[in-house]
């Protein structure tokens, strides 16, 4: 209730005094009429939600015997083979529900069924018409305006001297902590509200670090050709795999070397370049 009646104010609380004063007059004023209007239209001795409950308690009363033991006591058996004590006088049933809410359990509404009494009459007053009548029967009387306000010789209300804070004003009320939707790491996924874990987010910054890193180590793991192109088999340590590595780049460096171009006809040999239909690119030599 306090919850609801600050959510109500939200847009008046940093208004001047007088101001405030009379927003929340109007707005009690208009609560109160209205609900006590809506009460008037009640077609039950009890509101229309505590109707709703007790109509589907009583459907499912239909599958409770209940037995009288003596005055206003019943033995009451439910259909999974277990029992439970009513006292219709009391106003109370050995499943406690109808202690706690007020509201006839399905027990206690099988007892009320076989003695054909009125449910409503065995719900508790706070539910009943005539209390809501009472709580809202106060009316708040309206005013007039200030400018039709009776004149009197006393000072006028000054408001108090204010002293900015630095930064934005806060406007939201500070919610305690504890477990949300927003701080959640198991929240349904694509929600707008959907915030990832903490933790994961740190290891995603620790293996974007540790890529970015070159050591030894790196550098040795990388296959012997990659090494090659790149001039880095020389650093490496002998007496080790990459030592062994470093002694066969000589070899690699043979077979990873473009081939030889292909050898053209000799000059001296000009039946043979016509035969095949190829002409030589290279230039002939002039005889001396």
């Amino acid at each position: 209730m306090c919850e609801a009646f600050n959510g109500a104010l939200v847009e008046v609380r940093d208004k001047p005094i007088l101001t405030m004063l009379e927003r929340i007059r109007y707005y009690i004023m208009l609560l109160i009429a209205t609900r006590r209007a809506s009460c008037e239209k009640w077609k039950h001795a009890v509101s229309p939600r505590i109707f709703g409950i007790l109509e589907k308690t009583k459907k499912e009363s239909t599958w409770c015997i209940p037995k009288l033991a003596g005055e206003s006591l019943y033995e009451v058996k439910n259909h999974d083979g277990s029992q439970v004590v009513v006292d219709l006088a009391r106003h109370c049933c050995s499943c406690r529900r109808w202690d706690i809410t007020g509201i006839p359990c399905k027990h206690a509404c099988a007892a009320i069924g076989q003695l054909n009494g009125d449910h409503i009459a065995y719900v508790d007053a706070c539910y009943k018409k005539e209390a809501f009548m009472r709580a809202y029967g106060l009316i708040v009387h309206p005013m007039t305006s200030e400018d039709l306000w009776p004149k009197c010789d006393r000072p006028p209300l000054m408001p108090l001297l204010y002293h900015k804070q630095p930064g934005r004003p806060r406007k939201k009320r500070m919610r305690q902590g504890g477990h949300n939707r927003r701080s959640c790491p198991k929240a349904k996924k694509g929600s707008s509200s959907q915030v990832p874990c903490k933790r994961k987010v740190q290891k995603s910054a620790q293996d974007t670090t540790s890529t970015k890193r070159v050591t030894r180590q790196s550098t040795a793991k990388q296959p012997v050709r990659r090494r090659l192109e790149t001039g880095q088999c020389s650093q490496t340590p002998h007496g080790s795999e990459t030592g062994q590595a470093s002694q066969t780049a000589p070899a690699l460096a043979s077979q990873i070397a473009p081939a030889p171009a292909p050898q053209t006809a000799p000059p001296s040999v000009p039946a043979q370049a016509s035969q095949t239909g190829q002409a030589s690119n290279t230039p002939k030599k002039k005889e001396v």
